[in-house]
């Protein structure tokens, strides 16, 4: 039976495995248990193979043996063979082959009579040459066996061996195979026709077994090496092919835990030949999506077109699977003649166990050494969701993303000094990392670099962009030499550049570094963001530090009505508007815009500054944008600002202009005078501070975007810092269904008109009047203030209300009373309508006009003021006509031809007045004889005096009978008609 010593520690470690998988991972290990029984004995991965000596195993047994002529007496023979399996690691057998030998071969064989091992498990043996150099031509002359029941099962001999060498003794190897086969025995075998193998230590034979390793950490780059993971050398797929006598060395050192150490893969100068080393995990099965790769050293690679001559290739049981090379690499090579390890490999899409690294040297090239590190895997894992509104650098690993070579590097015009280094720099945690783009001052050339995330795809409306830095971004026309590009699995989506289509989010824009970050929200959903850059004719860009990539989840806003609301994440997807922030003007240079960031923060303790110089004609600008939601009219925009001291708040106004924006396009805007300060109000949007200003607007259309402006003031530095856009939704008024129809701030106003008869006559008339009274109620939800009343023809009695609270009614403050006049009669109705106007809580003025609380059922409308209030008067249409006559001669002795005088007197007996009044007269022959005046008041009297001539019929009848008729129009058109009599009471 075999020794299991470990035996405690190899049950903790079980049982921890099995506490930490599910049912199916155990079902997993536990059957690779079974298959591996030989686990229990050793270390399994083990960096130096473990010994096969009787203190590890049990009933072990050595045999030797040789073949061709062999004189002992002359130093050939095995010596000391039972020493390969006894308890001391430094005790050792000697196979030598003396000065006479001849074909000779020694074969040393040890057997476990208890176990088999597994295939894939790792057999050799420690020894030592007497040269202490094991080189090429020794190990020509080695052979390693493995048996079965006796029965040969594998060999391999020469370069096809592994060697192994120890630095705790530099002239000790262990040399070996893989397995493909179980075998319990395992074989040495020396060759004497190699005459530098004269003599050599063999102290034991070894195996090392294979366990599953830890589970790739997600989104981490990790090299595969013993004992932590079981990793091995194939090979199969190692070693050197083609003219050369090029080499393939210390290939173990690509699977040791030691850092530092390297295989290498060394090619003669100038000559057509390949090198390969593949290494192989025996128990994993790595799915497609793993990256794949090695991490090495060659400073004859550090270029892409070089790393045409490099191909990445994996492996399954064997099998090939896919390959890649040049471009299609993901590389983090840095494009820069210099030194330093890299790593390169791609994404699999198919299922993997091995990878190999394959160096192609053609002809006149000269790739020299490549170091070789190790495998480096990684497993991609999906990040968490990107959080609402902030800007989220891209970094491993906390996201699965990785710097795509394909969409990487320098393009265009041959340039010389061009580079772009440290592209890892983009990926990892460190935010003060960055990778160079240096574009030297070359035109037409462009720099990319591209990031991508393996597993996510990003919806529409996502934010991407870069963090970049450079002085010349300070000028907003540097824009114009950035592009932003966004992939969806490997497909161009969208692609933006220039400072209209571009915008910033924690943007810098202060005289200085120019640092940034710039991009758009998308339209189209992608799973990768480049970045490009280049030189233009204006713009020399030099080198542009780029930080990181940076996506940003856009959410919709919660804006509800009455509420004040500052622009910043992560509350509100808004950003920096690039287009409309800056310095206009002519060249300043101390002039700046800068901090812009700080305007998005929830801290209300920083701010963006905008500083312009005496005597410069200018202005900065700093502009923030909603992207998702779009404010209805009535709603209050604005900033909250400080004034550095400089200029006296009037002189502030004058210099200050805000304006709104809809999609771009221009809406509104507001200066000066039109500016209104809330905190003057008594609202504090962040809370009462000395000095600071809440400047806006009630808006009349809708917008997405406010935009602050400080303009020049004469021989005075203006300067002014700038803490954030804001909203008020008091009055917000989206309309019917928008979601945002709020409580708008509003007044009523009833006016009741009462007659009054002044003298007590019981007849309107001139000199009475009406009395209004006035109720004034708030029907908003705050508060109003300064209620002022108006009226342009009643006289008021009254004082502005000074606060009128939401609800509540004002019935005492205004009275007003109104003469009647003549012309109030005549139309037997008074109109008249009133206005209040107030103040709301945001500094606005809103008005009412009256309406009658007992509208009048049956007066006319009046067609050019509906809502006034109606006060109806009665009206009475009356004529008197009185008719006396006068006899021109002696009656008694009335005479043909004798005349008679008739006075017609017509007098307007009612309270209105009445037009185009004439006589009618059938005795006199008079029809519509207009009397002057034809139009009477009430109480005016107009006279007409005729003739008329006796006739002998009148004699013979012996009177003249006569009667008149006074006919007329009041105001509404209707005839008013009087019998003429001899007083105005009667018609005789």
């Amino acid at each position: 039976m075999r020794k299991n010593y470990p035996n405690l520690l190899n049950t903790i470690f079980i049982e921890a495995l099995l506490f930490k998988t599910n049912l199916n991972k155990r079902f997993l290990f536990l059957s690779f248990l079974l298959l591996s029984l030989n686990c229990y004995g050793q270390q399994c991965n083990a960096e130096i193979p473990t010994p096969f000596v009787s203190t590890t195993f049990d009933n072990l047994s050595v045999s030797t043996n040789t073949t061709g002529v062999c004189i002992p007496i002359v130093g050939c023979g095995i010596n000391n063979g039972n020493n390969l399996i006894n308890a001391s690691l430094t005790d050792f057998a000697t196979a030598s082959f003396g000065i006479l030998s001849a074909g000779t071969n020694h074969s040393l064989r040890v057997t476990d009579g208890n176990d088999t091992f597994s295939a894939g498990t790792f057999a050799g043996f420690k020894i030592s040459p007497s040269g202490g150099l094991l080189n090429l031509d020794l190990l020509g002359g080695i052979t390693i066996r493995t048996y079965n029941n006796g029965v040969l099962r594998e060999t391999f001999s020469g370069a096809s061996l592994l060697s192994l060498g120890l630095l705790t003794s530099p002239s000790d190897y262990i040399i070996g195979f893989n397995t493909s086969a179980t075998f319990d025995a395992i074989e040495i075998v020396l060759n004497g026709g190699v005459t530098l193998l004269n003599s050599t230590n063999i102290y034991h034979a070894v195996i090392r077994e294979y366990c599953a390793g830890p589970i790739l950490e997600c989104n981490t780059l990790t090299k595969l090496s013993l004992p932590t993971y079981p990793v091995a050398i194939s090979q199969a797929n190692t070693g050197v092919s083609g003219v050369s006598v090029g080499s393939v060395a210390d290939v173990e050192n690509a699977i040791s835990s030691n850092d530092s150490d390297y295989a290498s893969i060394n090619l003669t100068v100038g000559l057509i030949a390949s090198g390969s080393i593949a290494i192989k995990d025996p128990i994993t099965d790595h799915p497609a999506g793993t990256y794949a790769g090695f991490e090495i050293e060659n400073t004859n690679l550090l270029s892409l077109a070089a790393l045409g001559n490099v191909v990445v290739s994996t492996y399954l049981n064997g099998v090939f699977r896919e390959q890649f090379s040049g471009t299609d690499l993901v590389a983090n090579v840095s494009l820069l003649s210099s030194g330093g390890r890299f790593k390169i490999g791609f994404i699999s899409t198919q299922d993997f166990d091995e990878v190999k690294l394959s160096v192609n040297q053609t002809a006149g090239v000269s790739l020299g050494t490549t170091r070789v590190y190790g495998a480096v895997f990684q497993k991609f894992c999906s990040g968490p969701t990107l959080p609402c509104n902030l800007q989220t650098a891209l970094s491993t690993p906390t996201y699965p993303v990785y710097i795509n070579n394909v969409n990487s590097g320098i393009n265009g015009l041959v340039c010389a000094l061009c580079t772009v280094t440290n592209q890892d720099n983009l990926i990892d945690s460190d935010l003060t990392n960055y990778a160079s783009v240096n574009l030297s001052v070359a035109v037409g050339t462009t720099g990319s670099l591209s990031v991508k995330d393996q597993i996510t795809n990003y919806p529409v409306g996502t934010f991407a962009g870069y963090t970049i830095e450079n002085p010349a971004f300070l000028n907003v026309d540097a824009l114009e030499a950035v592009m932003i590009t966004t992939y969806l699995d490997g497909v161009q989506q969208e692609i933006k550049s220039g400072n209209g289509a571009l915008v910033a989010i924690g943007t810098d824009l202060l005289v200085g570094t120019g640092k940034q970050t710039i991009g758009f929200v998308s339209t189209m959903p992608f799973d990768e963001v480049q970045i490009t850059l280049q030189n233009l004719v204006a713009v020399n860009l030099g080198e542009v530090k780029v930080y990181n990539a940076v996506f940003q989840r856009l959410c919709d806003p919660v804006v509800a009505c009455n509420e004040n609301y500052v622009w910043s994440n992560p509350a509100f997807p808004v950003t920096i508007n690039f287009d409309n922030t800056g310095i206009n003007g002519l060249a300043c240079v101390g002039c700046a815009v800068n901090n812009t960031g700080n305007l998005l923060t929830a801290d209300e303790t920083d701010f963006a500054n905008i500083t312009l110089i005496a005597g410069v004609v200018g202005s900065g600008s700093v502009a923030v944008k909603d992207h998702l939601y779009t404010y209805p009219q009535g709603t209050f925009a604005g900033y909250v600002i400080r004034d550095l001291g400089t200029l006296a708040q009037v002189n502030l106004l004058q210099s200050l202009e805000i304006s709104t924006y809809n999609n771009g396009v221009f809406q509104e805007a507001r200066s000066a005078g039109q500016l209104i300060d809330l905190s003057l109000l008594g609202i504090d949007i962040l809370g009462s501070t000395p000095g600071v200003y809440n400047f806006g607007f009630k808006t009349n259309l809708p917008f997405d975007e406010i935009k602050l402006t400080l303009n020049s003031v004469a021989s005075v530095i203006n300067s002014i810092n700038v803490y954030g856009a804001f909203v008020n939704t008091s009055e917000s008024d989206g309309g019917s269904g928008s979601g945002l129809e709020c409580n708008l701030s509003s007044i009523s106003l009833t006016k009741d008109g009462i007659y009054v008869d002044a003298n007590s006559d019981g007849i309107v008339n001139v000199g009475d009047r009406i009395n209004y009274l006035f109720s004034i109620t708030n029907t908003g939800a705050k508060t109003l203030t300064n209620v002022t009343l108006s009226d342009d023809t009643a006289t008021l009695v009254g004082t502005p209300i000074a606060s009128l609270s939401a609800g509540s009614t004002d019935t005492t403050s205004y009275t007003a009373t109104y003469n009647i006049t003549q012309a109030d009669i005549d139309a037997g109705v008074v109109y008249n309508l009133a206005t209040v106007i107030a103040t709301t809580n945001i500094g606005t003025n809103i008005t009412a006009t009256s309406i009658d609380p007992s509208p009048c059922t049956t007066c006319p409308v009046n067609s050019t003021c509906p809502e006034c209030t109606a006060t109806p008067l009665s009206q009475d249409s009356k004529l008197a006509l009185v008719k006396t006559a006068l006899y021109n001669g002696d009656p008694t002795k009335a005479l043909v031809g004798d005349t008679i005088t008739y006075t017609f007197s017509v007098t307007n007996s009612g309270n209105v007045t009445v037009d185009n009044i004439v006589i009618n007269d059938a005795k006199l022959g008079v029809s519509n004889l207009a009397v002057t005046p034809a139009t009477l008041a009430p109480s005016q009297t107009a006279v007409v005096t005729l003739q008329y001539t006796i006739t002998q019929a009148d004699i013979d009848a012996g009177m003249v009978t006569n009667s008149a008729v006074a006919v007329g129009e009041n105001p509404q058109g209707d005839s008013v008609q009087d019998t003429s009599g001899t007083a105005t009471s009667n018609d005789l």
